[in-house]
C-alpha cells in the first residue's frame, strides 16, 4: 500500500521544536518562521554567504518522526522558501514566504516520508533554501540521510 504525505509544516508544529546548539556553541535557535521581528541588521550579515545552508550537515542521519532544525545564513531583505528532495526528486515545500532575516526552520519528518515508498532509508536527501523573489538565488545542502522510525 502506498501512503502519500504532504511535507508542508504548519506553524503549530514549528513552535514545538527544541533549540539545538549552533556551531559556535550557543543554544539560540534564532527566529522562528514568520517572526517579523527577525530581520537581521545589515552590518551583521555576510552577503557573500546569503542563503548558505548550514544544517543539516553532510552525512547527518535524521529519523522519521523526529524533529530537527534546518539552518541557513539568512537573507536580510527578501522572504525565503524551504523545500526537500529525496534522491533528486522534489518532495515539496516545507515552508514558503518566511520573513526576511529568518535563519531556521523546525521540521518534524512525517513517519513514512521515506519508508512509505519502500526503502527503510535514503542517503540522498537535500534541503533547498531559495529567495522567494528570485528562485535562481538559492542554496542546497550537502546530502544527508533519513531513516525509518526505529531503524
Amino acid at each position: 500500500m502506498i501512503r502519500w504525505f504532504v511535507p508542508l509544516m504548519l506553524a503549530t508544529a514549528v513552535a514545538a521544536c527544541r533549540a539545538e546548539p549552533r556551531s559556535d556553541g550557543s543554544d539560540q535557535s534564532g527566529p522562528l518562521p514568520g517572526d517579523s521581528s527577525a530581520a537581521a541588521s545589515p552590518e551583521l550579515v555576510d552577503t557573500s554567504a546569503v542563503l548558505a545552508v548550514t544544517a543539516p550537515a553532510a552525512g547527518a542521519v535524521w529519523e522519521e518522526g523526529g524533529t530537527y532544525v534546518i539552518r541557513w545564513v539568512p537573507n536580510p531583505t527578501n522572504t525565503v522558501g524551504v523545500s526537500v528532495a529525496v534522491g533528486g526528486k522534489d518532495r515539496g515545500h516545507l515552508a514558503l514566504g518566511l520573513a526576511p532575516g529568518t535563519d531556521s526552520l523546525c521540521w518534524t519528518i512525517p513517519e513514512g516520508f521515506v519508508s512509505g515508498f519502500g526503502p527503510s532509508r535514503s542517503d540522498a536527501v537535500r534541503i533547498r533554501i531559495e529567495d522567494s523573489t528570485d528562485p535562481a538565488r538559492s542554496s542546497v545542502s550537502d546530502t544527508f540521510s533519513i531513516i525509518a522510525a526505529g531503524s
